[in-house]
């Protein structure tokens, strides 16, 4: 609960806004921002870490620090006014025993109250003073203007900046004044942290026990004594995380003795970071020790000195989240350099290694007495030295090479070495910052480093270097390896065509390492909570795979290992090549759904001239859902209708190129061939000219188009099999067939499979004026693909982020005033949109006037003219009475001859001489009068109404009036129209004067 107060809290408040709110005015631009009021005694605020300084105080920390310091508050009380000043309710503390609130800070208070004794001791230790001066450290810097009076206005050194403290010679006063101080800080002299500090003599086995440590040190208990960080004449340093002290690291001023505070009592060992670092810089550099991380504070570069922490993989993962550029910059013996190489493997290829002196002129000493490992060791770091002095021009020759130690000259081998170089040489801090700037401008990358290393190898050791080189090359993303391919195979030695090939065969290899033998190849699938989805870049000719794992995080590689299998994608074949079948080329960035929409209704107006904005919003709406079909029961299909010339065929085109695995199925020799494919890729089908292309084996496109509509519903085929004894036998095969379907085509089939599962578009030819004044290409082009394939790649991460096995439609979501059909298309929209409400609406007002513009072309047939004379038979009462009959069981029933005989007068009605005829049913009506046989036809077959056998008075109709609403909404007839209407009241006209 602490930690989420804390939070929350810093989410809403800045520190800079609570000092300025406290009285201390600050500079509104910098990172830096010192206090603007004199004699505030060196106030500074790091508006990018979070934390405020202040120098003279010996006084620092994070807002909560802040608030308890300036308004003597405790933990709590700090948390409820901040609370306040930040508009959130007050913590609720009755669920937390007080202790365990307290114990949240009490660790990281007990050490900055040390520190702060430590920082004071420092101060007043002559001996620790020159000993950080030695290191090339200050106190305060110099003053600008000797005529300001010294004291609080004074720019904290080094030794400031950084905190550092000295842990006293082990006084009898020192000890008092220390464990006062923890006293009044509220610190338990028996807790582990303060043990840890003070030291601790008695039973150590039964103190142990009492603060429920196990795995105490044997050493310990037999001698009865804790060591602690208090004495011995130590520099202490505070590893600081957001302004909080998390650990103390000391090293003897007198003697090269390093302590550092036991795991069991204050928890693991911590790296240390310098005064400039914070997570959102830019730049940093990663270093061996804290002299070192100071030296490249006071050069103005952010620094993580390791300081005994071993770098595994989720801290290297976790730097290269929060650090664009990743500086090593370790110590210049062979154990540094091997280990440089080490991390730079867990930091990826494009770290930068930073030499402190020149790798060229570095000799690692090879004595006869070495053992053979060790011999090997230094044989190796001399080798990673030549191959980082090969791709990098030391920038400052033989300057700076060695530093004076009581009169002799010592190699430079670390970051605090060269400070204190240049600093012997006279240079003042920007002169150092400027030598700083040039070794980090000319830090080769690891990558070019290794690469190096690989091509000056010979025989069989320069097969396996390369095979290191190109493992760290394939890990480039995709930027840096089309940026830097040429010159990396350069300094290979081998050609770019090499290079390449070896780049494929490398991957393939890791697949099979990692997986523990051969891959696992797909086209995509669902695995243990894996989604997996299949990427080709046409342009290099690689596959890749894109995934979303358990946890829900989105990635792309060469492959991924689930459950000890490695899955990587098919080699790309001719269908892919060839352009048959598209897939996404990589990973796009995450859009909401409005704005996929908009980017798919942008790309149709600029490839296609749409029959409307309306329909053009509905196709994108619907390749939408074609990303996500597998996670619904039944799918629907898009169908473009028109003659010779309209255009079906680049319509359908174009729209697939958007859509999921869009493959054309006009290629394929026989309906068997197309049903692999689609059981394959299980992606969008495009079928043109389908009137057609199928006509002699409509049979089986008929079961295509009915049954892969619908999930679970495969068409079953029969192959001939050979047995082990050599006989031949027929099994059983069943191909999915669920998918997606464009469809073009110039008419209905006579079983109309397509058009009752479709939404269907009527295109019209478009003369060439109209094209070239729109910018329409007449031909798929490669301005064309380039866009499907963003679209594509954005629809990727759409689907990533989106799919389930199943999601749920909710029937509450259905709109009533729409047909059957297009709340088929709404349901899985709807379903996607769950979170959305505006989103929802907005799909829902898409179809609606999608189904005006349906039910208008529908209300101006013939077929609207009977439902119109069957409402006005029912609505009229003197046609009521004389037309309507009721049988024995209570059903009324009107004879189909009456129907007729209105209808006819219906449309005798609309026989205006001067109407325009605009539609070819309604011309038609014009010109003949329809029969009673048609009208029955029309009742049974298209209306699906129940008409009666044959009687001796002819046939009759039944009355359904559900049904009959149903019908009228669908070919746009109002009821209300028909019938006695009210009258209406005269406007009165009011006289003009």
């Amino acid at each position: 609960m602490t930690d989420s107060i804390v939070d929350l809290i810093k989410s809403k408040l800045r520190i800079e806004d609570v000092i300025e709110q406290d009285g201390f005015p600050l500079p509104k631009r910098g990172r830096w921002r010192k206090c603007t009021t004199p004699h505030t005694g060196g106030l500074v605020v790091d508006v990018q870490g979070q934390v405020y300084h202040w120098y003279s105080r010996n006084e620092w920390g994070d807002v909560i620090q802040w608030v308890q310091n300036q308004h003597k508050l405790d933990f709590k009380a700090a948390c409820e006014l901040l609370c306040r000043l930040a508009g959130l309710p007050d913590p609720n503390w009755s669920g937390q025993d007080p202790a365990v609130r307290l114990a949240a800070r009490q660790r990281e208070d007990a050490l900055e109250v040390a520190q702060r004794v430590f920082m004071r001791w420092l101060l007043k230790s002559d001996q620790a003073v020159a000993y950080c001066a030695g290191r090339g450290w200050k106190v305060w810097q110099d003053l600008s203007d000797p005529e300001t009076p010294g004291g609080a206005d004074r720019q904290p050194g080094a030794v400031m900046l950084a905190k550092l403290g000295y842990s006293g010679e082990g006084t009898d006063e020192e000890r008092q004044e220390l464990r006062g101080e923890l006293i009044a800080g509220g610190v338990d002299l028996d807790s582990p942290v303060a043990v840890a500090i003070l030291g601790y003599r008695g039973d150590v086995q039964s103190w142990a026990a009492k603060h429920n440590l196990e795995g105490i040190n044997p050493d310990w208990v037999e001698r009865g004594y804790i060591p602690g960080i208090f004495g011995k004449n130590r520099l202490v340093y505070p590893h600081l995380v957001n302004g909080r002290i998390r650990y103390l690291s000391s090293r003897g001023i007198i003697e090269k003795f390093h302590y550092n505070l036991p795991d069991i009592l204050v928890g693991k060992r911590q790296v240390f970071n310098n005064h400039v670092y914070a997570t959102a810089t830019e730049t940093v550099v990663i270093v061996e020790g804290q002299a070192d991380a100071i030296s490249w504070g006071l050069w103005g570069y952010a620094a993580v000195a390791l300081a005994g922490v071993s770098l595994d993989e989720e801290m290297a993962k976790l730097l290269r989240e929060r650090h664009k550029n990743i500086y090593l910059a370790l110590d210049m013996d062979y154990t540094g350099i091997n280990n440089a190489w080490r991390l730079a493997e867990l930091l990826g290829p494009t770290v930068r290694l930073l030499p402190i002196s020149d790798p060229g002129a570095l000799l690692l000493p090879l004595n006869s007495d070495l053992q053979a490992k060790q011999r090997e060791a230094i044989e190796q770091a001399g080798d990673y030295l030549r191959a980082i002095s090969a791709v990098m021009r030391w920038p400052i020759g033989e300057k700076f090479a060695t530093y004076p130690v009581d009169g002799d000259e010592r190699q430079v081998k670390d970051s605090n070495d060269l400070l204190r170089s240049m600093a012997a040489a006279g240079h003042d801090d920007d002169k150092q910052a400027s030598v700083a700037k040039l070794l980090l401008d000319r830090a080769p990358m690891f990558v070019e480093a290794v690469t190096s290393w690989a091509g000056a190898r010979e025989g069989a050791a320069r097969d396996e270097a390369i095979k290191r080189a190109v493992g760290i090359i394939n890990r480039l993303d995709e930027f840096s390896l089309a940026q830097n391919k040429g010159r990396l195979a350069k300094i290979l030695q081998v050609t770019m065509r090499e290079l390449e090939r070896m780049l494929k065969a490398a991957a393939a290899q890791a697949t099979k390492e990692r997986s523990g033998g051969e891959a696992t190849y797909t086209w995509g699938e669902y695995v243990d909570g894996w989604l997996l989805e299949y990427l080709y870049d046409r342009e290099n000719g690689r596959a890749l795979l894109a995934w979303r794992d358990p946890d829900g995080k989105v990635d792309s590689g060469f492959g991924v290992a689930i459950n000890g299998r490695f899955y990587e994608p098919y080699p790309p074949n001719d269908l892919m090549k060839m352009g048959s079948i598209h897939f996404p080329s990589a990973l796009g960035d995450k859009k909401s759904i409005a704005e996929l929409v908009t980017y798919l209704r942008m790309y149709l107006k600029s490839v296609y001239i749409m029959p409307s904005d309306k329909l053009t919003k509905l196709v994108a709406y619907w390749i939408l859902e074609t990303w996500l079909y597998d996670c619904f029961s039944s799918t629907i299909y898009l169908r473009a209708m028109g003659s010779a010339g309209a255009g079906k065929s680049e319509f359908v085109l174009r729209v697939g190129l958007a859509c999921y695995r869009m493959m054309q199925a006009s290629g394929t020799d026989t309906t068997a061939s197309l049903f692999r494919a689609v059981h394959r890729y299980r992606g969008t089908v495009l079928i043109d000219e389908a009137d057609i292309s199928y006509s002699d084996t409509d049979n089986e496109m008929v079961k295509f188009y009915n049954q892969g509509a619908f999930k679970g519903r495969p068409i079953m085929r029969t192959r001939e099999v050979t047995l082990e004894d050599g006989s031949k036998d027929w099994e059983t095969v069943a191909y999915n067939i669920y998918s997606p379907k464009l469809i073009g085509m110039r008419k209905d089939f006579k079983d109309d499979a397509v058009g009752t599962r479709s939404l269907t578009l009527k295109l019209v030819t478009r003369e060439m004026p109209e094209l070239v004044a729109a910018g329409i290409p007449l031909n798929v082009d490669e301005a064309i693909l380039a866009k499907a394939q963003a679209i594509r790649n954005l629809l990727l991460r759409f689907r990533l982020e989106h799919w389930q096995p199943e999601i749920p439609i909710d029937a509450a979501w259905f709109d009533l005033s729409i047909s059957p059909r297009l709340n088929q298309v709404a349901g899985p929209l709807l379903a996607i949109a769950r979170d959305d409400p505006e989103q929802q609406e907005d799909i829902r007002q898409v179809l609606r006037d999608y189904y005006q513009e349906t039910i208008l072309n529908q209300s101006m047939t013939m077929t609207a003219r009977i439902i119109e004379a069957l409402w006005k038979i029912w609505k009229y009462p003197d046609l009521r009475k004389e037309m309507v009959r009721v049988d024995e069981e209570g059903n009324s029933l009107i004879k189909i001859g009456d129907v007729t005989r209105i209808a006819n007068e219906i449309m005798d009605e609309m026989n205006d001489p001067d109407a325009e005829d605009t539609d070819e049913d309604v011309k038609r009506s014009r010109r003949t009068e329809i029969k009673a046989q048609r009208v029955g036809r029309i009742l049974r077959e298209e209306l699906m109404m129940q008409v009666s056998d044959r009687r001796r008075d002819g046939f009759w109709v039944y009355w359904n009036e559900p049904r009959m609403l149903g019908l009228s909404t669908k070919f746009g007839v109002n009821p209300d129209n028909f019938g006695p209407q009210p009258e209406k009241a005269k406007p009165v006209q009011e006289r003009l004067a």
